[in-house]
């Protein structure tokens, strides 16, 4: 059977109101959608050993992906010399058979970490593909009026609503290892106030303001996983965030060519969490309660080298409130709520315009120091009771640093006829250098002495940062032809490469073992680099009412993957999200 359905709509409306005599502006946004589809599905990987190898055989299940097992197959008979299962039974030296297929389990882990996925990565097993439905509604009023003639106010009320419910199959397998029902909605209520005005006739700017957050979340999940208890593990929990803060900033411009930038803003956050869990007839709850507290600020100085290019330097201290995981089955070792995030921000840069208005540049140099860098890592812990799952935890210190280019020119611009002069070139280029400098993580294992599960701290001080890319490069090349009283015509070529990424901790390689050594080869757990091309062709009427479009997204129909997680442990597998193949489609739209 075909999966992967998927249908969604989005309304939008707004009404503008400037009453007569006045200088008021008031904005009504309402909005609302509905997303329909079949769950996401990917491969999963075998993590038993049973083939020889540690990764690309059978999970805790017995279950060994076909796809991979034909391919290890493929290598076992190439190994052995012979054409056919017949055939290696047949060998009567049983060691040169064991040691083929250890070879062979070895070469395909191997060939599996190094390129994404097998061979055939959006074909699987799947018991059940499950759907997915999101309802969201929402609006805004914002409304802008003058106070005298030197102060400006802005006023906006917002609301958000969605609800969701989510049957989906995360093992990507026949068996039952874990499958999870899930539904939550959430609504949030925000109130921003702001005040603008310039004194010392505009050389002095400033504003001050007020903001007010109001969220609440309910969250149901039925949860059934390789386990000796027959029903479902049900979690349910709640959480109830109350936030506001103040701020004022100040621009100064001074010495004609300098301007200074100071703010500062008092932040506070109060979250209720209350959690209850069900297994069979043991219920687990627990109620948390936290409120931080912390002010924020910024500095900059800018230089202005002409009156389209200028110079800057900043520092700015941040930070983001604590965070309650959903999951509280190890009360015992759990660190609780993840703490408040801090970074302290540096950044030296550039911004400008040359040529005449043909090339626009920007570029900026930065240092990150965090502390209590809040990351994503999957929960791997062995057992029946705990099923896999993501939680935040805590790096004590992390480090980055970096540059970031873009260049955007249209060379052509008073060169040649209005009618071809649009053509737009542009590159963007990153880099960078990040590090956990001190990263420690409470994991449990099992003995194999005792089979006794134990708490075991893990170290992953000096690895790459999660999903951070040492060195990407994306660009365009677009071309507005003008068709006089036929309308334009666009084509537009995009890349966007990357260098290798990794989705845990360990840089790629996975969950590490009793003695603290990664279990997974390089990038079983990561994305090698690569690079996806698109292209577009748009056709807008002379009136510039429609316009219609055909694209290619992923010419080369490149492999890739999104996201990986480790349930080695839990089950001995890893569990692969895959991006989507070459996709070919159009589109219309119209404006009035």
């Amino acid at each position: 059977a075909k999966i992967g359905d998927r249908g969604d709509w989005v309304t939008r409306g707004a009404l503008r109101f400037s009453p007569p005599g006045t200088k008021m502006d008031w904005l009504l946004n309402l909005h609302g959608g509905r997303l329909d589809q079949d769950s996401t599905v990917g491969q999963t990987i075998g993590a038993s050993g049973l083939g020889g190898g540690i990764f690309g055989d059978t999970t805790a299940s017995g279950y060994y992906e076909p796809d991979q097992f034909e391919e290890f197959q493929e290598y076992k008979f190439e190994i052995a010399g012979v054409d056919n299962e017949a055939d290696f039974l047949a060998i009567p030296n049983a060691a040169v058979k064991r040691d083929a297929a250890a070879e062979a389990g070895e070469k395909l882990s191997k060939a599996l970490a190094r390129r994404p996925l097998d061979r055939k990565p959006y074909r699987g097993d799947y018991n059940k593909a499950g759907k997915t439905t999101l309802d969201t509604f929402g609006g805004y009023l914002r409304g802008e009026l003058p106070i005298g003639d030197k102060v400006q106010f802005r006023t906006i009320t917002a609301f958000e609503t969605y609800e969701r419910f989510r049957d989906s199959d995360p093992d990507f397998s026949p068996d039952t290892l874990f499958e999870s029902v899930t539904e939550d909605d959430a609504h949030q209520f925000t109130q921003d106030f702001l005040l603008t005005g310039a004194v010392a006739e505009g050389k002095v700017r400033w504003s001050t303001g007020f903001a007010y957050l109001e969220e609440k979340l309910n969250n149901l999940s039925l949860t059934d996983a390789n386990t000796p208890f027959p029903d479902p593990i049900r979690r349910q929990f709640q959480q109830q965030t109350n936030a506001y803060m103040v701020f004022a900033l100040w621009e100064i411009d001074f010495l004609e060519d300098f301007t200074l930038a100071m703010g500062a803003r008092y932040n506070y956050e109060h979250k209720d969490f209350d959690i209850s869990e069900i297994l069979t007839v043991h219920e687990n709850s627990n109620f948390g309660e936290k409120t931080w507290k912390e002010p924020t600020g910024r500095i900059a100085l800018t230089y202005h080298l002409t009156d389209t290019a200028f110079i800057f330097a900043s520092y700015n201290r941040g930070y983001k409130a604590g965070h309650f995981n959903s999951n509280n089955r190890l009360e015992a070792t759990d660190p609780g709520p993840a703490r408040p995030e801090f970074i302290d921000a540096f950044e030296w840069g550039f911004s400008g315009t040359f040529w005449d208005g043909r090339i626009r540049s920007r570029g900026n140099f930065f240092y990150y120091r965090y502390k209590d860098y809040q990351v994503f890592v999957f929960r791997d812990n062995p057992g029946a009771f705990d099923p896999p799952s993501l939680v935040i935890r805590n790096a004590e210190a992390v480090q980055q640093y970096g540059l970031e280019l873009e260049v955007n020119i249209e060379p052509l611009k008073g060169y040649v006829a209005e009618e071809f002069e649009n053509l737009r070139l542009g590159v963007r280029f990153g880099w960078i250098e990040s590090r956990f400098l001190q990263f420690t993580n409470i994991v449990f294992r099992t003995s194999s002495d005792t089979g006794q599960n134990f708490a075991l701290t893990l170290d992953y001080g000096g690895n790459q940062l999660v999903n951070s890319p040492r060195f990407t490069v994306s660009g365009n090349v677009g071309w507005d032809l003008e068709l006089g009283e036929y309308g334009t015509l666009t084509p537009t070529y995009s890349f966007e490469w990357s260098d290798d990424i990794f989705f845990g901790p360990n840089e790629g390689r996975g969950s590490l073992d009793l003695d603290g050594l990664p279990v997974q080869p390089e990038h079983a757990l990561g994305q090698k680099a690569h690079v996806i091309h698109n292209l577009r062709v748009s056709y807008l009427t002379p009136v510039g009412n429609v316009e219609v479009s055909g694209w290619i997204r992923n010419i080369l129909d490149e492999r890739t993957k999104t996201f990986t997680f480790d349930a080695s442990f839990f089950a001995k597998t890893v569990i692969n999200f895959v991006a989507d193949p070459r996709s070919v489609g159009a589109d219309v739209r119209f404006t009035w």
